[in-house]
């Protein structure tokens, strides 16, 4: 369904100039005054006190309802050296507003305190009662510190209260009826509504609330440049909750990211810079708000999604190298293992639904699973949304304990909250706001559940609110896209929540070259022309990005586009150039915008003394495509895709697949996957076996095993290119589905055995030599590095790839069980995930199969271009890679 562009603002969209006085506040640029009216600044006074943010007075914390009691307890406990616990959420602004707290307490203030952060998957949000019990016990706890949590957990503060133990509640989630009866409810949102509704505090994040706290226990404690140097090396860790939360970048919040952006690019602090080192960033790029919310925020997210997040206050606090390099390296793997984790689900996702009928009528995506991971299911609904544009309901179900639990995510029109709370009879716990929410019910009320849901969805959301919008500041004509235009964005910033990286409209324009780029081409790169260039008007080719494209559509460079872009700046070979992030697009015909804002004209080019500046590169921001859906004409011009031939089930499969082999490959090019040991196929042709690492296109490609996971599939479909694929997996008619975790190591160990005492191991080869993952090679490592079996570290730094690994002599034999580790559960979770895949594959209809894995394969990518024109338009030269950052 196409997208409605929409502008912000419609009353100067529609021509009308602004006064004089607006100009003058924006250095005469029209366009600036119309990207601050779209986020609300209208008068002279408030324009220039958001375009010179350097000069904002932050508000003091002792507006803060309940700061007082608090200060005083913390020092009294700190004097007396008493035992403080600080209970921290699980998210990044969790571990950030438990960072904060704890380097203040332990580092500043030399207090005897710890942290705890819950594991979401079995304690949950919030404050848990069991955990409170016995860290209450084993630590003599006196006071407890909450940050980003607590408000709404009555029950367990007044269990503390029964244990002696007094709380303090820093949080800034929704008020409860009834607050806690704590010592302290430090609660950002209660200045909205004890004080004032538009209070610069009242949209503090839980990090911002524990800073504030943290700032007056300085200020309490030590000289006043002491404090104020402490208080500001803080900032940092603040930003990066303030601006991965998404709270509105406005008043106080924005000040924060501000100036933490500062001391960040100042690379203090070791645990951010390693983990933007191993995340492959340039050194030398600046950090913006756009690197915390798609680089740093998503690796800690990962720790909190899959396992215990206290490595991530580890991280953050620590000053040892090689503790740091350590944490964020397993970052990097996790970060990884939650994309794989996201896609699998989502392909999952998208078959149970294809299953269910798709769609069709329904107005809500409502889906159910024992499979599926918790910590990632809020993320693949979200996906989802971008596609189908429905509130979109995912559920993990218990069978241990028959009950489901859900992550929801909705659109906008629709507030789940409110319209949840009709069905509120059937839930264990429930919580949430307008955009998302999450709740537990019992298994054998699921049913009955997803049927009064769906009556709702049906009766309350439209047909306008299922067609996605993109919201849009202004057009722009192409003159205008250059480096000045940066500068003008740049005031702008930071760019998060209530502040958006401006979006503009580029009409009537042609695609000159295209080519896919990525590690499994998923992302592609396009050069745009400027068919109706006047003369003397620029006329400079622009280069562009759309992010998670896909091989799903293709350009026709005869006809002319409009197209929703974000500006930023791209660095390649010492040259940096104006790159476009591409949001939406529609055919010139397509493009035609709701009737009120339609007409909207261009903005002029400005006349003013400011002249272009060196502006800092913008980071890419992760994008939604919302495509149109081709005509029938264009739609049966394109490639059908590869012919799928269903040998599974076969008896006797490998003679059946020998006998094809023989006339088969005399008259056409033939590829066999399979990877591990030769399989015993009569009259077999060996040079036709090829692994992942050996691919070439082929016409026939059989599949006689299976890919480890749906990404590899991808890979394998595009890098081979068949017009044939004979699903077989003829290989687990003899090797079992789901491996020995204990076989596997042992495998593992005798593999490396083979090579030298100590030896670079190339990971993807490794993972391919094991027919495996390249999760379940580096969790399996990582796990003989903890038995003591190997040493290993990064063989070229910023390589996770290859990796320099040392055996190292065996022990005498270990009384220890292993499967009660934690690196053993994540590594036999891997281990699981190739198997479910596989198996997957085996049992699943290839018509799902196809529309699953999106395999409909073009041969022909590059619409009416040359290859010569596109690497010379694009800088590129083949087997190069693109010098291109893209989200994670």
């Amino acid at each position: 369904m196409a997208s409605i562009w929409q502008f912000r603002d419609h009353i100067h969209q529609s021509g009308t100039p602004f006064p004089q006085e607006i100009l003058d506040a924006t250095e005469g640029s029209p366009l600036l005054a119309q990207l601050l009216a779209n986020r609300g600044l209208r008068t002279p006074d408030d324009i220039r006190a958001f375009l010179n943010l350097q000069d904002y007075q932050p508000t003091s914390g002792w507006a803060l309802p309940d700061m007082e009691p608090a200060v005083n307890r913390i020092l009294k406990a700190i004097e007396a050296q008493e035992p403080i616990l600080i209970y921290g959420d699980f998210d990044v602004d969790g571990i950030t507003g438990t960072s904060v707290l704890y380097e203040t307490l332990k580092k500043h203030l030399k207090a005897n305190v710890s942290f705890y952060i819950p594991d979401r998957a079995t304690e949950g949000h919030g404050l848990n009662t069991a955990a409170l019990v016995r860290l209450t016990s084993s630590r003599k706890l006196k006071l407890v510190i909450t940050t980003d949590t607590g408000i709404t957990n009555f029950p367990e503060v007044s269990l503390l209260n029964g244990l002696g133990v007094d709380t303090i509640v820093t949080d800034h989630h929704a008020l409860p009826e009834n607050l806690p009866p704590a010592l302290a409810n430090i609660n950002s949102q209660r200045l909205l509504t004890e004080v004032d509704a538009n209070h610069p505090m009242g949209h503090l994040c839980g990090a911002g609330v524990a800073y504030k706290l943290c700032e007056i226990l300085l200020e309490k404690s030590m000289p006043a440049d002491e404090a104020q140097r402490a208080a500001e090396s803080l900032l940092d860790i603040v930003a990066v909750g303030t601006v991965v939360d998404m709270v509105p970048l406005v008043h106080e919040n924005r000040w924060l990211v501000y100036r933490g952006l500062q001391v960040l690019n100042r690379r203090q602090r070791p645990g951010f810079n390693e983990i933007l080192e191993q995340a492959g960033a340039k050194a030398d790029a600046p950090i913006t708000s756009e690197t915390l919310g798609f680089t740093i925020g998503p690796r800690l997210n990962a720790l909190g999604r899959l396992e215990r997040a206290d490595q991530g206050v580890e991280l953050i606090t620590s000053q040892d190298p090689e503790r740091i390099r350590v944490i964020a390296a397993h970052l990097e793997f996790l970060n990884r293992k939650r994309r794989d984790l996201c896609d699998q689900t989502y392909l999952e996702a998208e078959a149970h639904l294809q299953k269910s009928g798709g769609l069709d009528d329904k107005r809500a995506i409502i889906l159910a699973s024992p499979d599926w991971n918790p910590g990632i299911i809020g993320i693949v609904a979200s996906r989802l949304i971008e596609k189908y544009h429905v509130p979109v309901f995912m559920m993990v179900v218990d069978e241990s304990k028959a009950e489901v639990r859900c992550s929801a995510r909705s659109i906008p029109g629709f507030h789940l909250h409110d319209e949840l709370l009709a069905l509120e009879r059937y839930f264990l716990g429930f919580g949430g706001h307008a955009g998302a929410g999450g709740f537990a019910l019992k298994l054998d009320r699921l049913e009955a559940f997803k049927r009064d849901l769906h009556q709702i969805c049906q009766a309350k959301i439209t047909e306008e609110q299922m067609r996605p919008s993109v919201e849009v500041d202004a057009k722009l004509v192409w003159s205008q896209v250059n480096p000045h235009l940066l500068t003008l964005i740049d005031k702008l910033a930071p760019f998060g929540m209530a502040n958006p990286s401006p979006k503009f409209v580029l009409e009537n324009v042609n695609v000159a070259a295209q080519r896919f780029m990525g590690e499994d081409e998923r992302h592609i790169k396009l050069v745009l022309a400027n068919p109706n260039g006047q003369k003397g008007e620029s006329n400079t080719p622009l280069e562009a990005i759309i992010w998670n494209f896909g091989r799903k559509e293709r350009f026709d460079a005869r006809a002319p586009y409009s197209f929703v872009v974000v500006p930023g700046l791209n660095s390649f070979n010492g040259t940096t150039k104006v790159q476009l992030i591409i949001e939406d697009y529609k055919t010139d015909q397509a493009a035609r915008l709701s009737t009120e804002t339609q007409n909207a004209p261009a903005i002029e080019p400005a006349q003013t003394a400011v002249q272009p500046a060196k502006v800092a590169a913008l980071k890419p921001e992760v994008t939604t495509i919302v495509k149109t859906v081709p005509s029938q004409a264009e739609s049966e011009s394109q490639p059908s895709g590869p012919q799928w031939i269903d040998h599974r089930g076969r008896e006797s499969i490998d003679v059946f697949i020998g006998q094809l082999m023989l006339p088969l490959q005399d008259q056409r090019s033939v590829l066999i996957y399979h990877e591990g040991k030769k399989p015993d196929i009569p009259f077999l042709n060996e040079s036709l076996l090829k692994t992942r690492t050996q691919l070439t296109p082929a016409q026939e490609l059989i599949l006689w095993d299976l890919p480890p996971s749906a990404e590899s599939f991808q890979a394998l479909l595009k890098r081979v290119r068949p017009e044939v694929i004979h699903l077989v997996g003829g290989k687990y008619q003899s090797v079992p589905i789901f491996a020995s975790e204990q076989n596997y190591l042992k495998l593992i160990v005798q593999i490396l055995r083979r090579g030298e005492e100590s030896q670079v191991l190339e990971v993807p080869a490794f993972a391919s030599q094991l027919a495996t993952t390249e999760a379940v090679v580096t969790h399996g490592l990582m796990l003989l590095e903890k038995l003591n079996l190997l040493e290993s570290c990064v063989a070229e730094t910023g390589n996770l790839q290859k990796l320099q690994v040392r055996l190292l002599p065996q022990n005498a034999s270990s009384q220890e069980d292993i499967t009660r580790r934690l690196e053993y559960a994540v590594f036999q979770q891997a281990l699981k995930e190739v198997g479910k895949f596989r198996a997957w594959v085996l049992k699943t209809p290839i018509a799902t199969i196809k529309s699953t894995l999106n395999a409909s394969i073009l041969s022909d990518f590059v619409l009416n271009s040359s290859t010569a024109l596109m690497a010379s338009a694009i800088n590129y030269e083949p087997g190069s890679q693109p010098e291109v950052s893209a989200p994670v």
